[in-house]
């Protein structure tokens, strides 16, 4: 029997419905590399999510505790600069990059952490800290590629809607203005600079939470009239 520990890699996107995929039978979703992993993984079908809020589910997936147990009971943003309860996971709280850390895995971060001091590797998360939104004083890191690259930031186009709602929404004109891509990039950074150890990579993707920005060929695939 073999001995060697596996590597894991946990992806998690924002705000995508658990059946909006092909592998789910959607009628008008394409989703082919999602299929893929399906195929040749497991589909959890009956699945539960601990809050319908994006900070305290991220929370719970990685303790494995409800919101009252790990503290974090709103999202983590402007409301923590105001002293807001419950807008922070608790420091206490042991995540599974905690425990695989303990355990001699190299532990790396990609995207949204939103738990609590954005800025700084924790966690475990301390081999590869790549978090973005909500820095305070300390610089974005997806924003401060856009500027290195003279890339225009697109993220606040949109419309405003007759209730009053802005739906922010827009078309590439460059592909590295879309936040995915350049988490993907910074995935493979982590992947590239693996040694012969286990290791555990959080990709929290920000998508398809908005603002929704896609390539210019892939809106025609998805028409107003059959959404």
């Amino acid at each position: 029997m073999s001995t060697k520990r596996p590597n894991v890699v946990l992806i998690m996107c924002d705000e995508l419905r658990h059946d909006c995929g092909g592998f789910a039978n959607h009628p008008l979703v394409r989703t082919p590399n999602l299929d893929r992993l399906a195929e040749n993984g497991v589909v959890f079908e009956n699945t539960y999510c601990a809050s319908p809020v994006c900070s305290p589910a991220r929370a719970s997936w990685l303790t494995g505790l409800y919101p009252h147990a790990h503290g974090q009971l709103v999202n983590y943003g402007p409301g923590r600069l105001l002293g807001r309860p419950g807008s922070e996971m608790r420091s206490d709280c042991v995540t599974i990059g905690d425990v695989l850390k303990r355990e001699g895995y190299r532990c790396g971060i990609v995207g949204p952490w939103h738990l609590g001091k954005d800025h700084q590797p924790q966690h475990g998360f301390t081999d590869f800290w790549r978090a973005v939104g909500y820095q305070g004083d300390n610089p974005d890191l997806w924003q401060e590629y856009l500027k290195q690259e003279s890339v225009p930031d697109i993220n606040s186009v949109g419309t405003m809607t007759d209730d009053g709602f802005m739906m922010k929404y827009a078309a590439l004109t460059d592909p590295r203005q879309q936040r995915t891509t350049w988490q993907i990039d910074r995935a493979f950074d982590f992947l590239d600079g693996r040694d012969d150890g286990a290791f555990f990579l959080f990709l929290s993707v920000k998508d398809p939470h908005p603002p929704i920005i896609v390539a210019p060929e892939l809106v025609d695939m998805y028409p107003e009239d059959r959404i």
